[in-house]
């Protein structure tokens, strides 16, 4: 790599410090190359997921994968955080705080179908992927006719839950 435009200028200490506006020739730059305003503005916020299932295992290894891939993961073993949010949204008009529910249908308390249409009447319009063990032509029609964003039966690949969820998010910002 080349560097252009260069020169130093002596420290107090003795030792001489770079300052230029450094060209670099060849494949991405180093960090002296960005500019001290780009390093002080904040990275742009990580997509946050609400991710309700109540299987502790499976709900462990999705949110590992999706936290992996540079997503915020928030989890519930069941429907009350989700509900939660729904009634401070409802109540307060506070956003939810976050871009994407990920719900498994069949949840202790209320289920995934029953969250999925609280959300629509409270008027949240936030993607919501529906998963079941049970992946019914049933449940399927149920989900969208409730408007989900998407529907997978268990057992999934986490490759395909987690293009889903990134074409939602981006669909939606």
């Amino acid at each position: 790599m080349q560097i252009e435009g260069s020169r130093t200028r002596p420290r107090a200490s003795g030792t001489s410090l770079n300052l230029s506006a450094r060209r670099y020739r060849g494949f991405g730059a180093a960090r002296g190359s960005v500019p001290a305003a780009l390093e002080l503005q904040a990275p742009p916020r990580a997509p946050v997921v609400l991710f309700v299932e109540d299987d502790d295992e499976f709900r462990a290894l999705v949110a590992s994968h999706l936290r992996n891939h540079g997503y915020r993961v928030i989890e519930s073993g069941d429907g009350r955080e989700l509900l939660r949010r729904i009634e401070a949204y409802r109540d307060a008009g506070t956003p939810p705080g976050f871009d994407l529910a990920i719900c498994d249908v069949y949840l202790p308390g209320a289920s995934g179908l029953e969250l999925l249409e609280r959300m629509n009447r409270a008027g949240i319009e936030l993607p919501m992927i529906l998963l079941s063990g049970f992946g019914d032509f049933h449940t399927c029609v149920q989900a969208a006719s409730k408007r989900a964003a998407a529907f997978f039966p268990k057992p999934i690949e986490l490759d395909r839950l987690l293009s889903a969820a990134r074409a939602l998010i981006w669909k939606t910002s």
